[in-house]
């Protein structure tokens, strides 16, 4: 059965007109196949500090010459609530009047606000926006000057302030009106963050920094030296005064105590060398300060976390479904004949993982090696130099590889700072969401980078998680006692995940989460999804999740499906012998 909807053409991302309050984010023209209608799907952003509660677009439509056709003179969204910062209308497509439409042009031409506000503009040619953001690390080249831009103006800060067609890009990553005083996202003063780029400025209040630091550490130094010549000075008079005698005995004891905690010591050595990490962690934690015991300790933490790094052996990105057979080789399959072509992993052998993103497959070779096919317009394939990776996780345009020292390396699209995670250390799990990059340590705290516009990557505060997920917009962390947290937007109910238990695996969709218990059944909960959906899936092992559909790998090998695609059911309905997660 062919899939309901094929897709026709893409708008370009980030059409803007100056002045308007709102910024047409995406757009895709698409054919469905049951009606053979032509429709338009839009993905509009607010700006403007006030909720947006209704807006107003108009559509150009045009034949495959280029010759214009009827379009939409006004399509409405109404009944809206969308904060600032907000994206809308992905879920209400706009129905074409000519079914032989093959390209469309897009303008806003009127945007009503809840505090009375009311843009309208006639209609043009919406131009697309040419915001390339600017890391601060480039533009400073001095790590020292970056951390003086932060302590003027407060807070992390990523990119170069600047303004294009009367937006203001923070340097959060946040685009603001040019006529806002402080940014959305990080609520700073965004003229005093331009003003502070002055680098003649900067330098100075570095140097003066930099000189004040250097003579307190020299001070600190030299209090020390005192301090230890004085408790020198002491030993010396103690000794004389208490004898030969006395001496001795501590010599003797002194030696003792030295040859006891070294065996101990030997002794925590082995056990680690055995696999025994909680009795090398009890045996280094009870040394103390002895040698480098605590960071023995800690040694032994990773080393006990990384015998549970999940190689994933069944994946779904937005348009695919990818399976990893018991012999090392892997399948898999697209939602519409188009992406199909970009499924060409029929060559690949000695896989041990695989992952999914939008447009390209990822496969982790045994010998720590990784291959990739599809698409490779912002070099998220560019993994030929990768060594060493123990699993694999993929964004939508971004790959990134959890190497076996706790480090990740990425390549791929970096828009708001979500491939830079080359500071990250023991690190056991990676997640890759729409914008933002998710990462899990071996003590069972979490990081993340990247957009932050819902509080998808407030994670800091969060203890004791297993497992973590990543979905468009939100975070989802699985703990080790079966319950699941969750931060990020909520509107569609995908963090309504309080209530869950005896959870052994975690899945983040676009706007829904799923959740596998232990008896082999699943729940789900947001988007268009509800648990009636998957109340007759049983055995399942296995959980993965994407913008359109999701999947259960079975006990036997075999994988169910549900989606909005008919490929996605019928598609992996033949696979058998896809191998089972350890």
């Amino acid at each position: 059965m062919s899939e309901r909807y094929t897709r026709l053409s893409f708008l370009p991302n980030n059409l803007y007109m100056d002045g308007s309050p709102l910024l047409i984010v995406a757009g895709a023209l698409l054919k469905d196949n049951q009606s053979g209608k032509v429709l338009v799907q839009l993905k509009l952003k607010n700006l403007y500090h006030a909720s947006l509660t209704a807006c107003k677009v108009h559509v150009r439509a045009f034949d495959p010459s280029g010759a214009e056709l009827e379009g939409v003179d006004s399509f409405s969204y109404f009944d809206l609530k969308v904060s600032q910062g907000e994206d809308f209308g992905a879920k209400r497509p706009i129905n074409l009047p000519n079914d032989t439409t093959r390209s469309v042009s897009v303008c806003v031409i009127q945007a009503v606000f809840e505090d009375g506000n009311v843009w309208q503009k006639p209609i043009s040619e919406w131009p697309q926006l040419e915001l390339h953001p600017r890391l601060l690390s480039d533009r400073f080249k001095d790590d020292e000057l970056v951390k003086q831009y932060e302590i003027e103006v407060g807070g992390n800060c990523k990119y170069v302030p600047k303004t294009v067609a009367g937006l203001r890009l923070c340097t959060c990553g946040a685009i603001n009106l040019s006529s806002e005083k402080l940014c959305s996202q990080c609520h700073r003063e965004i003229e005093t963050l331009t003003a502070s780029l002055d680098v003649p400025m900067l330098t100075e209040k570095m140097r003066e920094r930099l000189a004040k630091e250097k003579e307190e550490e020299m001070k600190r130094i030299e209090q020390e030296r005192q301090e230890t010549e004085t408790v020198r000075r002491k030993r010396i008079k103690i000794l004389a005064a208490i004898g030969c005698a006395v001496v001795a005995a501590v010599i003797v004891l002194f030696v003792t105590q030295v040859i006891l905690l070294g065996n101990r010591y030997k002794a925590a050595e082995e056990l680690l060398a055995a696999g025994d990490y909680d009795g090398a962690i009890a045996a280094f934690a009870e040394l103390g300060n002895y040698r480098d015991s605590l960071e023995k300790v800690d040694e032994c933490s990773y080393q006990k976390a990384k015998q549970f790094i999940r190689k994933n052996t069944l994946d779904s990105g937005m348009w695919y479904t990818v399976g990893l057979r018991s012999d090392g080789t892997v399948v898999a399959v697209a939602l519409n004949s188009l992406r199909q072509r970009q499924c060409d992993v029929s060559g690949w052998s000695d896989i041990v993982a695989v992952a999914a993103g939008d447009c390209h497959i990822v496969g982790l070779k045994s010998d720590g090696t990784v291959v990739v096919a599809g698409d490779n317009s912002v070099g998220q394939c560019d993994v030929s130099g990768w060594s060493d990776i123990v699993t694999v996780a993929a964004g939508p345009f971004d790959t990134f590889g959890l190497k076996s020292d706790g480090t990740v390396v990425a390549a791929g699209d970096n828009f708001v700072g979500r491939c830079r995670v080359s500071d990250w250390s023991d690190i056991v799990a990676v997640a890759a969401g729409e914008n933002h990059t998710v990462g899990l340590k071996s003590d069972g705290t979490v990081v993340a980078i990247g957009e932050n516009a819902y509080g998808q990557c407030k994670v800091s505060e969060w203890t004791d998680i297993i497992m973590v997920a990543a979905g468009d917009d939100h975070t989802v962390g699985l703990k080790s006692d079966g319950t699941v947290v969750a931060v990020g937007r909520h509107g569609d109910g995908q963090c309504d995940v309080s209530e869950w238990t005896d959870i052994i695996m975690v899945a983040a969709g676009e706007d829904h989460t799923v959740g596998l218990k232990s008896g082999g059944t699943v729940v789900v909960t947001g988007g268009s999804y509800d648990n009636d959906d998957v109340s007759e899936w049983r055995d399942i092992v296995a959980v993965a999740a994407s913008h359109f559909h999701i999947v259960g790998l079975k006990s036997d090998g075999t994988v169910v499906a549900i989606g909005s695609n008919d490929d996605v059911q019928y598609g992996v309905s033949g696979w058998t012998d896809i191998k089972l997660p350890k």
